[in-house]
């Protein structure tokens, strides 16, 4: 070795030490520059929805929603909607899978849904955001597993792939029976989410908001129970088979499933067989094929 190498070996060996320190203390203060493709959530099996502690450049957005009352923005996925979804609530799968700027918007909503917060929220917009949730996660869903015909034949679609919602992990099964349907006594949601297949309600273009909830939950019922409920010979009621999975629901809304709809079909004719006390329900097959244009 020559004279002085030990030397400036050693001062070599302080100065890289010293170099990784100040990068590291850099990478803290700055981020790495790498922006999060997911939200981060939780595995447990058990659905608990908590309040969400992101910080930094997502902090300026969440004090926007904070003032407006809302969970996350709904106007991104409202313009999704808007673009992709025609008068009939059919969707433009195939379009929307195409669109780089708007599959982006739709990626942006899912995970502003994951890393959602509850937090300071009133009970309206709570059921806007995870009404809207669900339906943008089944589009989402479709998209990943494009092309699809049939949901229902999708195996996990709805009990096995799970999807970030306010902090936690859960399936879209679990987000309608779990979290919709026991936090909030509202049997009118059965209108308004659309699991992507030709029999569910029509996928209204406006996305829900605490303003606009009660309207459209009432204009959603007043549209889909006409449309599914028909007479069938002199006592005899036909109607979705929705009506079926979930009639305790509508039982404890109105005392009765027939006494629920009687409250939303349009002829008189109709209203008077659900009334009497002869009345039978009968329920039509449901059609699982998907929803797409």
């Amino acid at each position: 070795m020559r004279k002085g190498a030990g030397k400036r070996s050693s001062k070599l060996c302080w100065f890289i030490a010293w170099s990784a320190v100040l990068s590291v203390v850099m990478g803290l203060a700055g981020g790495t520059g790498l922006a999060k493709t997911g939200p981060e959530v939780e595995s447990d099996e058990e659905i608990k929805i908590e309040g969400g502690d992101e910080e930094g450049d997502e902090e300026e957005s969440v004090s926007e929603e904070e003032s407006s009352g809302e969970v996350i923005d709904p106007e991104p996925f409202e313009q999704v909607l808007q673009r992709y979804v025609d008068e009939d609530g059919m969707v433009d799968y195939a379009g929307l899978l195409d669109s780089e700027r708007d599959r982006g918007r739709l990626n942006q909503v899912v995970r502003q849904v994951g890393q959602a917060s509850i937090e300071n929220t009133d009970e309206s917009a709570q059921l806007a955001f995870f009404i809207n949730a669900y339906n943008a996660l089944v589009i989402h869903a479709v998209l990943q597993r494009w092309p699809v015909e049939n949901v229902y034949e999708e195996e996990g679609f709805f009990d096995g792939d799970r999807h970030g919602v306010a902090g936690s992990a859960m399936t879209l099964d679990e987000l309608d029976k779990e979290v919709i349907r026991k936090r909030f006594d509202e049997p009118r949601v059965n209108f308004v989410l659309v699991c992507a297949a030709m029999s569910c309600p029509r996928l209204r273009t406006t996305a829900l908001t605490r303003e606009n909830l009660d309207r459209e939950l009432q204009q959603a019922a007043e549209e889909y129970v006409p449309k599914v409920t028909r007479r069938k010979g002199e006592n005899t009621i036909v109607t979705s088979q929705l009506f079926q999975w979930y009639s305790a629901e509508f039982e404890e809304a109105a005392g009765s499933l027939a006494a629920y709809l009687a409250q939303y079909v349009k002829s008189a004719s109709l209203r008077e067989v659900l009334r009497s006390e002869e009345v039978e329900i009968d329920f039509s097959d449901y059609d699982w094929a998907l929803n797409a244009q």
